[in-house]
């Protein structure tokens, strides 16, 4: 079957991706993950999987990721650009795309990169391709575990069809998020009803997902003050309620715009609503 362009939200992810019979979530050629978690707690184990791997990494420089590892073949710096749309400045747009694979490969001048992707010569002297790495494939299988899917073709149909976008509802809403302060948004999701009136202390998030300054964390998500670093002009993910009995103690929950977000996220990966705190 001819590749096709993969649509999503307005947005065209791959000229390359071939599609199937459709990206099931549960292929019969399927490598289940562990019993008794859900999908949205398996996707959280991947995302913090991803962050262990790579403790710098932001969502865009994931989803640049993603994009490169849904592909068949070399991508072009050209074709990368096109594919995740970071402007409507073809130039601006291709630059912003060229310094994002440098970080996402050997990096550039003296910043070190990630190493997730390999810069290769393209066709000619002047151009360069981009394609997945060692590392950036053990990444991406901590997400198709997750998934339960093990055929190559499948995982690069489910990434374009339902991860890429799922990506997109979180960063169109907050592009800054950091990768591990989107693992603490997403500990909160899933695990609201430990929190709820502080029947779990928020300190079990550093414990589940081994994050550091998980109050830097609580402060970006809660639209707090950051002291030394300046006010927080992003919007405010989760609310910080108070317990009746310990005047010291707050427990997180997510505000109508950390709901709403989750919810577009979970659509997205086609994980059931009620999924997201089973």
């Amino acid at each position: 079957m001819p590749p096709i362009n993969l649509i999503c939200e307005e947005r065209m992810y791959s000229a390359k991706i071939d599609i199937g019979q459709g990206v099931p979530t549960k292929p019969e050629d399927a490598v289940m993950s562990p019993p008794g978690s859900s999908e949205f707690g398996r996707m959280l184990e991947a995302f913090s999987a991803a962050r262990v791997m790579r403790r710098t990494l932001t969502l865009n420089a994931l989803r640049g990721m993603l994009i490169i590892s849904a592909q068949t073949g070399p991508m072009t710096y050209a074709e990368f650009s096109e594919c995740s749309r970071f402007s409507d400045n073809p130039k601006l747009n291709y630059m912003i795309g060229a310094s994002l694979i440098a970080q996402l490969s050997d990096g550039r001048g003296n910043y070190p990169g990630l190493r997730l992707c390999e810069r290769h010569p393209g066709a000619d002297r002047r151009q360069k391709v981009v394609v997945i790495g060692r590392d950036g494939r053990a990444m991406t299988r901590h997400f198709l575990n997750a998934a339960g899917i093990a055929c190559p073709s499948l995982g690069r149909d489910w990434i374009g069809a339902r991860l890429l976008p799922a990506l997109d509802a979180v960063i169109d809403r907050d592009a800054g998020l950091a990768l591990s302060t989107f693992c603490v948004l997403l500990d909160i999701a899933h695990n609201a009803e430990r929190f709820e009136g502080g029947a779990e202390s928020v300190s079990k998030i550093s414990k589940r997902l081994g994050v550091n300054n998980l109050p830097n964390h609580i402060a970006r998500l809660s639209g707090m003050p950051r002291g030394r670093n300046g006010p927080n002009t992003h919007p405010a993910l989760i609310t910080m309620h108070g317990v009746p009995h310990d005047q010291r103690a707050r427990w997180p929950a997510l505000n109508e715009r950390g709901r709403e977000m989750m919810t577009a996220f979970a659509e997205r990966l086609s994980v059931a609503p009620e999924q997201i705190s089973a």
